[in-house]
């Protein structure tokens, strides 16, 4: 069984590599966030100022210093991957931790909850790249496993001091806002949960997790507020209430912004995670209560929140995974389940189809329209390849399209229908890797610019580039 649990775990971990490690070598620093967080890290390198995050010389309230400091660590090892690394690594256990809530009882839950959500949009879109959301939901995702042990444990005491030290860290990472969607999970794990230890145990538990958890925020946001006075600690402030309440004026949508945001961020699961969620609603609510509040009432949270992103709805993948692996062990469909099941395998076909002719299609595309074609398009168009349009693209796209087919027609067999998603989802991964992003980068990275200004930046003009290969992380003097 150990032995078991042991493969299990390294191919969850393999396919978490193939995933996100290729994008390391076939792209530099995409803007905004990525040269933005690298600059920050390489500023606590190049100043030796490792308490109060900084760019370009100036204050950088946003965010707390611990993605910096992991990236900084990383750059050590393959500069400028820091981030890059630092998410890839984070995905990775994230993946651990999904399929572990996923099935306490079976190999086969466990690996179908981590290739849910590995194969999910916006997991792929985020372990891509250099920014701080996997690390972030990582350290939720453990609060939530260490708060369901302590639960369910005799001796509650360590589960729940691992429980308060992971939020803690969360809030180093990314600020305070891990704690209610974390809160409602737990919450709904002490409604469905047998309690082995006294509530007296409890209590004590949770006391001295509360004060684990003010002393290792404290060891950070002190020091940090002393030594930046108090235009630092107003601005930390501010920017942490800001978000909630639309004082700080970023990324501010109307409260249904994550409604049609969500079918494209789970795609290709959103209509299965309907089903799941429709399922379980009928048939085992009680014993998968925790994850419909984490769900439902993390997604009412964000909704009501004036700051939104898209990628904020990452806080829900790791519940969704988890919930649809045990809907796929349950195995019972009905005709509703069934359609959305070929439905998703139609959509995938067609995807596949798309990425099979689409090289081809973009290739003659600046022959076609000419002048009417946007510059930028016009220079991702030039920069395919034959190799990528006629021979990656085509196999790439069939793979896909088979996966598809798959999925349509086996829509009454849960493992195929996991596999199936999941390999399709793996082809489009692998397509964006060796197909858009060659292409792309030298305008996501800004290349062309820097490009420009080198030869004033090595006359010594006041202009410094930092990185190899001016990759997009630049300084004006």
């Amino acid at each position: 069984m150990e032995s078991s649990r042991n493969s299990t775990f390294l191919l969850i971990l393999a396919v978490s590599a193939v995933l996100f490690v290729p994008n390391f070598f076939f792209r530099g620093l995409w803007s905004p966030d990525e040269p933005r967080y690298a600059a920050v890290a390489w500023h606590m390198r190049e100043s030796g100022e490792f308490l109060i995050p900084r760019i370009n010389g100036e204050l950088y309230p946003e965010k707390p210093p611990l993605f910096f400091h992991l990236a900084l660590l990383a750059d050590f090892f393959a500069a400028p991957n820091g981030g890059r690394i630092v998410e890839a690594l984070s995905m990775g256990l994230l993946a651990l931790l999904v399929a572990t809530l996923a099935g306490a009882k079976g190999e086969r839950k466990r690996l179908w909850g981590a290739l849910i959500f590995l194969g999910c949009a916006l997991t792929i879109q985020i372990g891509k790249f250099g920014v701080i959301d996997a690390l972030f939901v990582l350290a939720m995702t453990a609060a939530v496993v260490a708060g369901r042990r302590a639960l369910a444990s005799e001796a509650p005491l360590i589960p729940w001091l691992g429980c308060y030290f992971s939020l803690a860290v969360g809030c180093l990472v990314k600020g305070p806002a891990i704690i209610p969607f974390a809160a409602l999970a737990l919450v709904g794990s002490s409604l469905n949960l047998s309690r082995r230890a006294s509530r007296g145990k409890h209590a004590a538990a949770h006391f001295a997790g509360l004060i684990l958890f003010a002393a290792v925020v404290a060891s950070w946001v002190v020091p940090s507020c002393l030594a930046g006075g108090e235009e630092y600690t107003n601005r930390l402030l501010k920017q942490i209430t800001g978000r909630v309440t639309g004082a700080r004026k970023t990324h501010i949508r109307p409260w249904y912004y994550y409604f049609p945001a969500a079918a494209f961020s789970f795609f290709p699961w959103t209509l299965i995670f309907i089903s799941a969620l429709r399922s379980t609603w009928k048939k085992e609510i009680r014993e998968n209560l925790w994850l419909f509040l984490w769900i439902v009432g993390g997604f009412l949270l964000l909704s009501f929140s004036a700051s939104k992103r898209e990628r904020y709805l990452f806080f829900l993948i790791p519940a969704l995974s988890v919930l649809t692996a045990r809907y796929f062990a349950q195995g019972a469909f009905t005709r509703f389940d069934l359609f959305f099941h070929r439905v998703t395998g139609g959509v995938l076909s067609a995807a596949g189809i798309l990425v099979l002719a689409g090289g081809a299609v973009i290739c003659f595309l600046p022959d076609l329209l000419g002048e009417r074609l946007p510059a930028a398009a016009d220079l991702f168009a030039s920069g395919l390849r034959w190799w990528q349009i006629f021979i990656v693209g085509p196999l790439l796209g069939a793979a896909i399209f088979m996966s598809g087919v798959c999925v349509w027609r086996n829509a009454d067999k849960s493992e195929r229908v996991v596999r199936g998603i999941f390999f399709a989802l793996l082809g489009g991964s692998l397509a964006f890797d060796l197909l858009i992003v060659p292409a792309l980068d030298p305008i996501k990275t800004g290349n062309t610019f820097t490009a420009q200004v080198k030869t004033l930046a090595e006359a010594g003009s006041g202009i410094s580039l930092y990185g190899r290969h001016y990759d997009g992380r630049f300084n004006l003097l």
